[in-house]
């Protein structure tokens, strides 16, 4: 009972953790690095896979086309048939995609690295970027029409986008934290954070002048995504729908409601009919033909766990996207309102849970779909090739020669022919009993298993069509596990085992090490092992040369739980869930140095590191890649603070000049050196003496290549492209 409960207490923190959606945000780089770079000198963005669970939704109703904002990319898809759904294009990005709009051929997109990019998607292939609106780089919420998009986050800013290729603010309005914003007529109807549950009426008449004209506040928790329709704000809550008189804007009154089976997060409405998108209870239908007397007429929930978070609705389908399975873009016949039915779905990657390398292949594990494959032979673009599909999702996955072995979470150990990676299938299976098959390493002829509660499980593989269990060794909760030599090292929860598996069918500890992180990954390189934890974060080394009596003798800090390791000599990848990913130097164990970081724009888990690049298990944002400059220039332990303005460039990319924003006088008394440009291996191939009485100047870059290039002055350095 004890593991049971630890076991429990354990998945409903990282339960916790993983909620994502309209009602809860978890910390992430942004509370950290306001309006800073997300990147380090010594780390740059390569490419991406970036797809995954759905939180976004546009529909063209003239081309029968969904825009699916799919993890960190946009799908294109092909309604036409909603009983087969195929993807006609694709955008690519790498932090979450959390909400997009659409207007003739421009596709809005409201992005958490980029702030809101304008796209052009009259070629599906190839779609264009025409421009981004950088500030507020983490916006809640967008709306657009006409020649305007109004942006939310701490307040309501209004920009001119006649020209979507030069938009630019007229004006700013507000100090709420905004949830959604919604446009009808000349109004501007504000959803705040649901924890202020409160719906704002702004006149935007004039744009450059909005003002305040009326507010409702809910007794209930929340209001989700509003509708407005014909004098009515139909206002989705934690509890179901409310429905608001708004016929004279100052004075808007609540005049009925109607519980639903789910968490209301969005609503469409229709004729006589209120659409739902009812959380993890699918779609809600309710009547509002007497909208003082709202009723639930129908309920359709898919057969697998979801979370409805979007819904539109198109002549006889109303479309959803999923935000927490694979299933994406859901389909449903609506035709009937009293007795709708699934239709379709297109199916999108789940959750990015760990990920392996293995020649020009990266092995993305899914904690809720499987298995993914995926050809990184170009690292700036990969792509698919193959998946197989688990029940119950997968947490770890091994590969050797033409097989993968691969941790069914809740069912054991999955053994599959990857000879064709196109075709994966299973030619065996282990099944755990009442553990949690988290992790596996292979050594020799045996498998082991970090199984959860039942501990460490050695599997005998040496007929991969008929594996069995040869040994166990009974232990606090094992997450995760790595083998060398004759030992077992298990990240077990509470702190670090130690176990001799030198006879595999009867291990026995010979070293442990408590660990208040809450241990739930490890790697280990010759004396020393790398732990990572859930719990106050940060990675640990411990020194392992004597496996009886480990102990710690270093560590790299981290914001938040770290749930990937991986090694590089010289260096150290760690995962910060709170922020990214941080490289390390650990030449010397015991004095490790943070040499560089990048913000993943959303919570990493496993990563994987290959020559000077590494792959990032993006959680809801699928793989990343970024690439290491190994420069060997060392920053700073933390990110420049909020209240010192950093060294500013201009155009980034540039072509023939970049301009330079000098940093105030109080910094500028380091720069008494001048102003210095080096190339991408270090060497300096530009200086120009700064002037004192000036703070801004220009410099030519005639005679430069395109590449990478650094400028630094004083103390300040910062990064910048040269283009054709």
């Amino acid at each position: 009972m004890t593991k049971i409960a630890i076991f429990l207490s354990i998945h409903l923190f990282l339960f916790k953790l993983t909620i994502a959606d309209n009602y809860h945000n978890p910390v992430r780089c942004q509370e950290v690095l306001q309006g800073k770079e997300l990147d380090s000198l010594n780390a740059r963005f390569v490419g991406s896979w970036p797809f995954g669970e759905s939180w976004a939704l546009a529909l063209d109703s003239v081309r029968n086309i969904a825009f699916l904002g799919s993890g960190g990319g946009v799908l294109a898809i092909d309604i036409t048939n909603p009983s087969s759904l195929r993807k006609l294009g694709e955008i690519r990005r790498s932090g979450k995609v959390a909400q997009i709009a659409l207007e003739d051929n421009l596709l809005y997109i409201h992005h958490q690295n980029f702030g809101l990019e304008i796209w052009d998607v009259t070629d599906l292939g190839q779609p264009t970027h025409l421009s981004s609106i950088l500030g507020p780089r983490y916006p809640d919420a967008i709306a657009v029409k006409d020649s305007f998009a109004y942006i939310g986050s701490d307040s309501l800013r209004i920009y001119n986008i006649s020209d979507p290729r030069r938009p630019f603010k007229i004006s700013s309005y507000g100090n709420w934290d905004i949830g959604s914003i919604t446009i009808s007529d000349s109004f501007a109807y504000i959803s705040t954070d649901r924890r202020d549950s409160t719906l704002i009426i702004v006149n935007i008449q004039d744009p450059l002048n909005p003002y305040t004209v009326g507010f409702w506040r809910n007794d209930s928790l929340g209001v989700g995504n509003v509708t407005v329709l014909n004098n009515y704000a139909y206002c989705p809550n934690y509890y179901g729908l409310q429905i608001v008189d708004v016929s004279n804007p100052s004075n808007p009154f609540e005049v009925g409601s109607c519980r639903t089976p789910g968490i209301a997060c969005a609503v469409a409405v229709r004729d006589s009919y209120a659409y739902v998108a009812d959380g993890d209870r699918g779609i809600t239908i309710i009547n509002v033909r007497n909208p003082t007397n709202p009723f639930v007429v129908a309920n359709l929930t898919p057969v697998t766990w979801c979370w409805m978070v979007d819904v539109l609705v198109l002549d006889s389908f109303a479309y959803l996207s999923d935000g927490r399975s694979k299933r994406g873009l859901w389909v449903v016949n609506i035709n009937n309102p009293l007795n709708p039915f699934e239709a379709g779905f297109f199916s999108v990657p789940g959750w990015s849970f760990d990920v392996v390398l293995e020649d020009n292949y990266a092995y993305l594990v899914g904690w809720r779909d499987g298995l993914r494959i995926l050809n990184i032979e170009n690292p700036a673009y990969p792509y698919e090739v193959g998946s197989f599909a688990t029940e119950h999702g997968s947490q770890g996955v091994a590969i050797r020669d033409t097989l993968a072995y691969l941790c069914d979470f809740a069912k054991g150990l999955r053994i599959l022919n990857i000879s064709d990676r196109t075709r994966p299938y299973e030619i065996g299976f282990w099944a755990t009993a009442t553990g949690a098959c988290c992790a596996v390493a292979i050594s020799g002829s045996y498998a082991y298993i970090a199984d959860g509660s039942d501990g460490l499980k050695v599997i005998n593989i040496e007929n991969p069509s008929n594996p069995y269990e040869v040994g166990f060794y009974d232990t606090y909760y094992a997450w995760d596990v790595a083998i060398q030599d004759s030992f077992a090292y298990i990240a077990d929860g509470g702190g670090l085992l130690i176990i001799n598996i030198q006879n595999p069918s009867n291990p026995y500890e010979v070293g442990s090490l408590l660990i208040p992180d809450g241990p739930v990954v490890i790697a280990v390189k010759d004396s020393y092992a790398f732990v990572g934890g859930y719990d106050r974060g940060n990675m640990r080394i411990i020194n392992i040369g004597n496996p009886a009596n480990p102990y710690e003798v270093g560590f790299v800090e981290t914001y938040g739980p770290c749930f990937g390791i991986s090694l590089a000599y010289p260096y150290v990848y760690v995962s910060d869930w709170f922020w990214g990913f941080w490289i390390a130097e650990i030449s010397e164990p015991s004095n490790p140095i943070r040499i560089g970081y990048y913000c993943t724009g959303y919570c990493p888990y496993g990563l994987a590191s290959f020559g000077s690049y590494v792959y990032v298990a993006a959680s809801l944002c699928g793989l990343q890649i970024y690439e290491n400059l190994l420069l060997g220039v060392k920053e700073s332990r933390l990110p420049l603070s909020a209240n010192r303005r950093p060294l500013e460039i201009y155009p980034n990319p540039a072509k023939s000049y970049l301009a330079i924003r000098l940093p105030l006088t109080a910094n500028r008394q380091s720069a008494s050196g001048g102003l210095k440009i080096f190339d991408v291996s270090g060497k300096s191939i530009k200086e120009v003496v700064t002037p004192a009485d000036k703070s801004e100047m220009k410099i030519p870059l005639k005679g430069m290549n395109p590449g990478i290039y650094f400028l630094r002055i004083g103390t300040e350095t910062k990064k910048f492209l040269v283009v054709k």
